[in-house]
Order: C-alpha cells, then sequence, then structure tokens
C-alpha cells in the first residue's frame, strides 16, 4: 500500500513574473518609490532624485508639525518676560535639487575661472595690466 497525494510529482510553477506583476501594481497604486519596498527597478541617480524629493517632503511635514508648537513656546517665554510683541517662524528653503544644481554651477564658474587664468598666464598677459 503507499499513499501518494494528487500532483504533488508536478514541477512547481514559476511564480516570480506574477509577483513582479503584482508588485508593479502596488507599486503603481500607492504611488510609492519601489525602493521603500526594497526593490530595485530604478537606475541610481533616479533613486536618489525619488530620496531626496521624499526627504523633502518629510522635512515639510514636520516643520508644519513643529511650527504651531515653536510659536506657543516662544510666544510663553515672551508673555513671561513682559512682552507682547508676536513673533513668527522662518524657515530656510528646502531645495535639495536646486542646492545640488547650484553647487554644481558655482563648481563648474570655478574650473572655468581657473582655466581662464592658466590660458591667460600661458599667453603672457597678466590680469595687472603690465603684460
Amino acid at each position: 500500500m503507499s499513499i501518494q497525494v494528487i500532483g504533488a510529482d508536478a514541477p512547481m510553477p514559476d511564480s516570480s513574473v506574477p509577483m513582479r506583476q503584482l508588485m508593479e501594481q502596488i507599486v503603481a497604486k500607492t504611488g510609492l518609490p519601489p525602493f521603500l519596498l526594497g526593490l530595485t527597478w530604478s537606475s541610481t541617480e533616479r533613486m536618489s532624485s525619488q530620496q531626496a524629493d521624499l526627504l523633502t517632503s518629510e522635512l515639510e511635514h514636520y516643520r508644519r508639525v513643529l511650527t504651531p508648537v515653536i510659536l506657543r513656546i516662544c510666544r510663553t517665554m515672551l508673555r513671561l518676560w513682559g512682552c507682547e510683541s508676536g513673533c513668527e517662524v522662518i524657515w530656510d528653503d528646502i531645495t535639495l535639487a536646486d542646492e545640488v544644481e547650484l553647487s554644481r554651477a558655482a563648481l563648474y564658474r570655478a574650473q572655468a575661472e581657473t582655466m581662464l587664468e592658466k590660458g591667460g598666464r600661458e599667453d603672457g598677459h597678466s590680469e595687472t595690466g603690465g603684460g
């Protein structure tokens, strides 16, 4: 006598394709970047820009939450000191992508100036006009 499970000898179906399609649908529906779910479908450059965008939105959220708390603390301190003037919280702009681009532009500008200075010295010209 032998006992066998019906279909046990059949090969296991490949689940990678349906699983990938399911994960793509989850990513599309939630709008989350794939790297947040541990998936690596994007290029590194795109991932870094998405991470910067997420960080920016997260920081803006913290600012929205913290601003009323900071204002309340400051107003309380001002009242305790006898000052009735108002206060406001001023945050610097969060533009990580813009900061990167500005830094890159400054680097290119400095490199161009260095190249111009080297070119001027090689031609026998000086910046003081004595050449």
